[in-house]
Formats: structure tokens, sequence, C-alpha cells
């Protein structure tokens, strides 16, 4: 249900003051450190926003398309390395199950997707270059995967993985419990040192099917494109911010 006026402003206006008086003030610090503050992600679940995408019936916010794309505006207003620590478990890590999990699926994780308990990644590269459905070589049968997915965004500290997999002449989308037997994992080196990317290896580890068999390309490309309108919202507010800054430079700057 969508919020009222009052309200979506309260919380627009709440995550602006966030971005202004936490995040931005520390963005020299994460690039330096390569790492998020503890208290900053205490502070980002203590408001939500590891759950903004997901029901209240589940312990999220459960915002509208149009409310969650105006919270992610504020927050590109800063570092993606800041929107990075949530953002797969408001997008592509949790989406699969809001959309077309069953009841189980969703009452296991969703509760610890929304507490920012649980993080997701998204297992479906194989190598480099764009994804396609043709280059898909690992396996689900008979509940279990088989195979190796990489690059892995945020992989090397996730709880869970959403997989896409072969099965039988098809592909299916699973959910796989990273603490399960059969995984490993491998570190890869990445330009982006704000987040880990992984290759994930199975060997018969035990995942479920997330909607029929065969369905899982179309599942995957329905939440692809739900993320890309969140991501460009959030470069909006990267460019609002750098247009800002460049209005305030002008004004200010002394030639001679």
């Amino acid at each position: 249900m969508a919020l009222d006026l009052d309200t979506r402003a309260q919380l627009i206006d709440t995550v602006r003051r966030f971005v202004e008086d936490v995040c931005i003030p520390l963005e020299a610090k994460v690039s330096q450190t390569n790492s998020m503050p503890d208290d900053v992600v205490a502070q980002m679940k203590e408001l939500g926003l590891f759950g903004i995408s997901i029901s209240e019936d589940y312990g999220g916010l459960g915002l509208t398309m149009e409310e969650e794309a105006l919270v992610v505006f504020e927050l590109g207003r800063t570092s993606p390395a800041f929107r990075s620590t949530f953002g797969t478990n408001v997008g592509i890590g949790s989406q699969a199950l809001v959309m077309f999990g069953n009841e189980d699926q969703k009452t296991e994780w969703l509760p610890k997707i929304a507490s920012g308990e649980a993080i997701g990644c998204w297992a479906i590269n194989e190598g480099r270059g764009r994804m396609q459905p043709e280059k898909v070589a690992l396996t689900f049968d008979g509940g279990t995967l088989t195979g190796s997915k990489a690059p892995v965004a945020d992989g090397a500290i996730a709880d869970f993985a959403i997989v896409l997999a072969k099965e039988g002449s098809g592909l299916s989308l699973c959910l796989v419990d990273l603490s399960g037997k059969g995984g490993s994992r491998k570190d890869l080196d990445s330009v982006d040192p704000t987040r880990s990317h992984t290759e994930l290896s199975f060997d018969g580890t035990p995942a479920t099917r997330i909607g029929s068999a065969g369905d899982g390309w179309h599942i995957a490309t329905q939440v692809m494109d739900r993320a890309a309108i969140l991501i460009g919202f959030e470069q909006l507010g990267g460019a609002d911010r750098a247009l800002e800054m460049g209005r305030d430079y002008a004004l200010e700057r002394m030639a001679f």
C-alpha cells in the first residue's frame, strides 16, 4: 500500500538527512579503507533500508516502486559504496523471492533479508561478458546444484544465492543456502574495492527452485528489469549531486 504524502515526505527527508549528515562526511574514509563502518550499517538497518522492497508481512517497509525510486535517488547523492551495502538485498537479492518465491521460501528468508540479518547475492554469470542463456552450464538436478558461477558480487559475504541453472532442456532459478554442504567460494580480483567478487562452486549442493521449471530466464529478466529502473534513479541522484557541487564551485571560485 502506498504511503500517504506526509509519511512519504518524512521518509524521504529522513533518508536525505542520513545521506547529508552520515554518508557524505564518510566518503573519503570509506574509499580509503574499502570498508563500511559497523555503526553506519546499524543505522541503515534501523532505518529499514535493507527491507524497503519487502512487504510489511515479512518485516519490510513495503514501499511502492515509486517510493523506492525516490529513496534510491537520495542515496545516489553519495558514494555508491553506501547503497551497495544493502542494494543487493533491496533488488536482485530479494525480488525473485518476493515476486516468485513460495511461502516456505518467503517465510524463511524475507524477514532475515529485511532486517539485514541475511545477505543475498545474484549468481547468474559464468565467465566474462554479457550473460546469455546459452552460456549456462551449471546444472540443477534432483534438488542439487553442480557447477560454478563467477563473478558474483558480494559472494564472499552472502548467506544465500539466487542461481540460474540448467534443468533438463530449460533454465531454472534456484535458491541455495551458502552454508549448505558441497559449496565453496574463491575470491576474485576486482576493480571495485568496496564490493567482493567471488567464484561460487557447487558440488551436489542442496537448493530449491524459485517458480516453475524452465521459467528461470523469464524470472531473471523481470528481476533485472526492475533493478535497472532503480540503478537509473541512483545515477540521477549522483548527477544531481555533481550538478550541485559544480554550481557551488562556480559561485565560490576566484579566477584572479
